[in-house]
């Protein structure tokens, strides 16, 4: 049995699947995929309780845990149509987790603790939370974005900026942030990453990855490094259509795929896959990368 599947830190969101996750209800987009990185020295005990778990689960239920679902954390009653849809998928689906939309802080952390009191097995929680709580949850901290952190040349602030917000992200029942960037924009054109990466130069990049993951971990929330396999040099907003990256391999090895060996090498417990192509990484196609 793999590893990180036994340990349960991170799911594997199915490419094939899709959920509303955009600004708000009613916006269809493409639900993000989440790789995991095997971790260094699982600690015996949760291995042998995953272990047992899984020893009573059926083919369903273990593939249930596969699966994320969008939830919102506003004020939902009880007896409200979408409570009892959550509610259905965690106690019959078994769904491994949520990822959080537009919330407001006491009611995210309310529907949070209903359902996991719901669950079988504990809930894993995400949001994408690059500049802080409040891009998803009202009355959060707002941070600056990346580039910003990145023009101080200050590894320390990225440190920072990462534990505040995973301090506030677990403080109402989140446990994984969807950040950092670690693409390298190279492109100024570039629509979707721009000021939501640390920059364009490539050291930087890293040092600034480095930090923000650090002070992820450390602050108890589960960083995520983004878009592999790097989407900095794309004029392409991946919204809205498929960018390609036709760049040779070599290319890649130096530049896009660097930031996600460094931050795998500090301790990124997860890489989301980017809605991208990449000819020479899957022998010419432009079919997605995840």
């Amino acid at each position: 049995m793999p590893l990180p599947f036994r340990n349960f830190l991170v799911l594997l969101v199915a490419s094939a699947l899709s959920v509303r996750c955009g600004s708000g209800p009613g916006t269809t987009q493409q639900a993000p995929v989440v790789v995991s990185v095997v971790p260094v020295s699982p600690a015996r005990p949760a291995i042998s309780w995953v272990d047992s778990v899984m020893a009573t689960m059926t083919l369903e239920e273990k593939a249930g845990q596969l699966i994320m679902v969008l939830g919102y954390g506003h004020y939902l009653s009880a007896e409200s149509d979408e409570y009892a849809r959550m509610v259905r998928l965690v106690r019959e689906r078994n769904v491994g987790g949520v990822v959080l939309s537009q919330s407001d802080v006491y009611e995210t952390a309310m529907m949070l603790n209903r359902l996991q009191s719901q669950a079988r097995i504990p809930l894993l929680v995400s949001a994408d939370l690059e500049r802080g709580l409040a891009m998803r949850v009202r009355r959060g901290t707002y941070f600056p974005d990346a580039m910003a952190i990145g023009a101080t040349r200050k590894p320390e602030y990225a440190y920072a900026v990462g534990r505040a917000i995973a301090e506030e992200a677990r403080a109402v029942g989140i446990h994984q942030n969807f950040a950092p960037v670690a693409d390298v924009n190279t492109n100024p054109a570039n629509p979707v990453i721009n000021t939501r990466s640390f920059g364009d130069d490539l050291p930087l990049v890293n040092s600034m990855v480095t930090a923000f993951i650090r002070g992820t971990n450390e602050g108890g929330c589960i960083s995520t490094t983004k878009h592999f396999p790097g989407h900095g040099d794309s004029g392409t907003d991946s919204h809205l259509e498929l960018p390609v990256l036709p760049f040779a391999r070599k290319r890649l090895d130096s530049l896009e795929l660097a930031p996600f060996r460094n931050a795998i090498q500090n301790g990124t417990k997860s890489v989301m896959i980017a809605h991208l192509a990449v000819p020479a990484l899957n022998g010419g196609s432009e079919i997605p990368a995840a």
